[in-house]
């Protein structure tokens, strides 16, 4: 399955590029086998970091009842048309909430927002007190991505790390390949501008 998914973007990237997507593939089968219950639905999101992120999908998104027991403050939403996106009345008027509209195809730039998502998760990290859940329609795709960048961005979490750790909290994650390349892409951008700063300095 996964060689036939290698293939249909082998052409979009490097064959470093294409290596390293290999060797991510290799090390999330290994937990896939360790997890072997991993598709089970979960009746709560998953606590992926610190005490204040969520990872989720629309239904946790929808349970306000769960959302204030767990102290949610904002809410994260990256969904296309095959999610709505929130317009209930109450979750507008009792959570901040951000929506990223963006289906989860590998062709699909999910870079393009990593700026403003980072953002408003680092301002709720930053805050103390705030709680966020991060959602797509199921939790595995597209909201992972949107986490794993801002692992990378403010807590210089190597790509590697941060997948495989979240991959042992929320064994169904799967982003789609064209989501891993940016991620890896974004990655190497922030180190290159890093290392331009300290040359520079």
């Amino acid at each position: 399955m996964y060689g036939r998914l290698l293939q249909s973007i082998s052409k979009s990237c490097t064959q470093n590029e294409l290596s390293y997507l290999e060797h991510l593939i290799e090390l999330r089968c290994e937990i896939n086998e360790e997890n072997y219950n991993a598709s089970a639905p979960q009746i709560r999101p998953t606590l992926v970091f610190d005490n204040w992120l969520y990872l989720g999908d629309v239904v946790h998104a929808s349970n306000v009842t769960l959302l204030k027991n767990l102290r949610i403050t904002h809410i994260l939403n990256v969904s296309g048309d095959d999610c709505p996106l929130l317009t209930d009345s109450r979750l507008m008027k009792e959570f901040k909430i951000m929506q990223i509209p963006l289906d989860d195809k590998v062709h699909c730039d999910i870079q393009q927002y990593f700026d403003k998502t980072n953002q408003f998760l680092h301002d709720a990290y930053t805050n103390g007190k705030h709680r966020v859940l991060v959602h797509c329609k199921c939790g595995v795709s597209r909201s992972t991505a949107i986490v794993l960048a801002y692992l990378i961005k403010h807590h210089n979490q190597p790509l590697e790390q941060a997948y495989l750790a979240l991959a042992s909290k929320r064994p169904q994650i799967s982003p789609n390949l064209g989501f891993l390349l940016q991620l890896r892409r974004y990655e190497l951008e922030l180190k290159q501008t890093k290392a331009e700063d300290m040359t520079d300095s």
